[in-house]
């Protein structure tokens, strides 16, 4: 694989394009697709896996055990570490004490662990666990994911971390104005508080995070001008507001959305017009009232629309509101009615409906 990527692209189009090429090769598979059909998870051959399992193992470029850690001798140099293991706790301890680890993959623990031997680890880059706990955090980590309470402790110490993954509830975490770094922040559920202003801090300039492009499952979200420019480049967003007052007064400023000129897919209860919008799913109280008719010169990209559980009855809409629409889903929405001339858009590819 001599391919050379381009300075301009970003990190993750260029691993896109290394993967499309084993794809290309029929060396793995594509097990799922996005909304818009962008590729999300791959799968590969077992046959293909075991050789290179085998191989980095041989390389030492990286260390699989499946039935304990005690396959690996002592002294062996670990850099990198996927732990499928029934073992007890304490073989972690053993195994991790004397290594200079860059990357953890922990994923069959089914029960809560602390170990204190990763701070010995300053190389520490990547650390993907389930339930095993440090009290302190390598200074270095870049990839962090955890289904504990970790992450309600997050240190700003972490100036280099780039992916944020944590499938517990999390309540504010402004630290997390503070990661330049962050390219993708994913939660079952967050609050992300408004940031502290320049003047609050006593600096001149706020922090932007202008690499972040994902953040997940954001809670009550003010789209106020001290969050919108903080981050101008996001791409993904989820938010929601189960706390019905979202139509109350300006407080949340969701019209303020429009200024974020790189957002691809948004997923949350109410939307406004957004120049680039790709993929909008309208889920339960997304609307006020039974009745939905949309502007035009709006939703110009929009290639996938889904409704989920709306209170929607009365759905006005001509063929020129989506011109690129190309799939549409309603699920679980037993009193809506689809437009006739929602048939008649040129790019629309399917309709799924669910009840």
């Amino acid at each position: 694989m001599g391919r050379r990527s381009s300075p301009s692209k970003c990190l993750e189009d260029v691993a896109l394009e290394y993967l499309l090429e084993l794809v290309d090769r029929n060396l793995i598979l594509v097990h799922e697709k996005s909304s818009i059909g962008k590729i999300k998870t791959f799968r590969i051959y077992d046959l293909l896996r075991d050789f290179c399992v085998r191989e980095g193992q041989r390389e030492k470029f990286f260390h699989v055990n499946i039935i304990g850690l005690c396959g690996i001798s002592e002294g062996t140099k670990v850099r990198r570490l996927g732990i499928h293991s029934d073992r007890k706790p304490n073989d972690l301890d053993n195994c991790l004490q004397n290594m200079r680890l860059q990357s953890v993959l922990n994923f069959d623990w089914e029960y809560y662990h602390q170990s204190d031997k990763l701070i010995n680890s300053r190389l520490l880059s990547v650390f993907d666990t389930n339930y095993t706990s440090i009290n302190e955090f390598p200074v270095n980590l870049q990839y962090f994911a955890c289904n504990n309470d970790m992450a309600r402790s997050l240190p700003v110490s972490l100036r280099n971390l780039q992916t944020f993954i944590c499938w517990n509830e999390i309540s504010e975490i402004v630290e997390i104005w503070e990661m330049r770094q962050l390219r993708h922040v994913n939660f079952c559920k967050m609050v992300l508080p408004v940031p502290p202003s320049a003047e609050t801090e006593g600096k001149n300039s706020i922090i932007v995070l202008d690499n972040l492009q994902t953040h997940c499952r954001v809670v009550n979200l003010r789209c106020i001008e001290e969050v919108l420019q903080r981050i101008p480049n996001l791409k993904k967003l989820e938010i929601s507001f189960p706390s019905g007052d979202v139509f109350d007064g300006g407080y949340y400023c969701l019209n303020n959305l429009v200024h974020l000129l790189k957002l691809e897919s948004l997923d949350m209860t109410i939307v406004g017009s957004l120049p680039n919008l790709q993929v909008l799913k309208l889920l339960k109280n997304s609307f006020v009232g039974l009745e939905w008719e949309p502007n035009d010169g709006e939703f110009l990209q929009l290639k996938y629309l889904g409704f989920n559980r709306t209170n929607l009855e009365n759905w006005i809409a001509d063929s020129i509101h989506f011109p690129s629409l190309e799939h549409l889903v309603i699920e679980y929405c037993e009193s809506l009615e689809i437009p006739s001339c929602i048939g008649e858009i040129p790019t629309l590819e399917s309709i799924e409906l669910s009840s």
